[in-house]
């Protein structure tokens, strides 16, 4: 856009000239050839219609002055070329050629001295309109490119920053995971055996005393170390359900089945409660062991995803139809069913393509 202004600028002053000179066959023709051929250039950008051009219009000059109009157009247009080089060449080879033919114009009185000095005048003008246009686009360009490269570095960096709080926030997880699994280890192995022990004595002293005053209190003494035991193995308890973790855990069950290709996707986000995470446990290691007792299949597709309101676990191999029976262990597809049932939720089983588990449990 900044070239065809430029150009509309240059071919106003060749239109003053020819005026100025008086329009005529010529003067017009050259003018219709000047913009014919600025426009092809413009819209091919090709150096040897460039030069082609240049050299129709030298070889028509040198029988027609009146093309001397076209000088500004053809001097812009060499002066626009992108390869600087070539473009320093074609000036040189140009100019001192297209001079001599005007000087002869000029000692022979075919051409008037002050419309070539005019002419002369405009086609230095749109040489520099050229260059200072050339460098424009050139700077806008550049501009382009940083901007399109800072963007991708903008949006490169937040990704990596997104992945690294997302690598922090999994490694705060895993090791309050393993805090837990240790604290309740650690109350199970020494706490617990110790209020057993003390549970064990206090039957041994209540069977060894005969007062019945001394076997009440020791009575109540028992009950509440029972009391004491059932609190701690339950809170123990609650540790280790909570210590779950079922992205790596259904990770480790899938390293026992080295002899297919496995596809696992895990989406979850939020803390999901440690019943769901049981049951979507236990229906993926029964969906193995189906397909590994009835199933041709080599490879096996498991998703994990979580939804605004629901989690859904999807279960996929690429065998033959997995057989109805359901062997004797395992809790089976049916006790299966059950168990998402139980938590609210819908467990579907489809065997065409292949053997395929859907299931989907509430998160309230």
């Amino acid at each position: 856009m900044e070239r065809l202004g430029d150009k509309l600028i240059i071919a106003a002053g060749c239109f003053v000239v020819a005026m100025g000179m008086g329009m005529d066959v010529p003067e017009i023709a050259a003018l219709l050839y000047g913009v014919t051929f600025t426009c092809l250039y413009e819209y091919c950008r090709d150096r040897r219609l460039l030069y082609g051009g240049c050299l129709i219009y030298l070889s028509v000059m040198i029988f027609v002055p009146g093309f001397l109009l076209l000088l500004p157009l053809i001097f812009y247009d060499l002066a626009g070329s992108k390869a600087e080089r070539k473009e320093i060449y074609g000036l040189l080879l140009f100019l001192p050629a297209v001079l001599a033919v005007l000087i002869i114009h000029v000692l022979t009185g075919r051409t008037d001295v002050s419309a070539a000095l005019f002419v002369l005048f405009i086609t230095g003008g749109a040489c520099y309109l050229a260059v200072r246009t050339k460098r424009l686009l050139w700077l806008l360009e550049d501009y382009k490119e940083q901007r399109d490269s800072s963007r991708e570095l903008e949006l490169w960096l937040k990704e990596k920053n997104r992945s690294l709080m997302e690598t922090q926030d999994y490694e705060v997880r895993l090791a309050t995971l393993k805090e837990r699994n240790r604290i309740a280890r650690e109350i199970h192995d020494n706490v617990g055996h110790m209020l057993s022990r003390s549970i064990l004595q206090t039957a041994a002293l209540g069977l060894a005393v005969r007062e019945d005053g001394v076997k009440e209190q020791l009575k109540s003494l028992s009950d509440t170390l029972n009391l004491a035991m059932d609190s701690i193995r339950e809170s123990v308890h609650d540790l280790h359900d909570d210590s779950l973790n079922l992205e790596n855990a259904i990770r480790g069950i899938l390293k026992e089945y080295p002899g297919y290709q496995m596809h696992y996707d895990y989406e979850i986000s939020s803390d999901m409660a440690r019943e769901i995470k049981y049951c979507m446990l236990a229906v993926v290691k029964e969906a193995l062991s189906n397909v590994v007792k009835h199933s041709s299949a080599s490879a096996i597709r498991i998703v994990v995803q979580e939804f605004q309101n629901y989690y859904q676990l999807l279960f996929q191999d690429n065998g033959e139809s997995v057989n109805q029976e359901i062997g004797a262990r395992g809790m089976g597809l049916g006790n299966m069913k059950e168990r998402v049932q139980a938590l609210g939720g819908t467990l579907h089983i489809r065997r065409e393509g292949g053997f395929r588990i859907f299931v989907s449990i509430p998160k309230n």
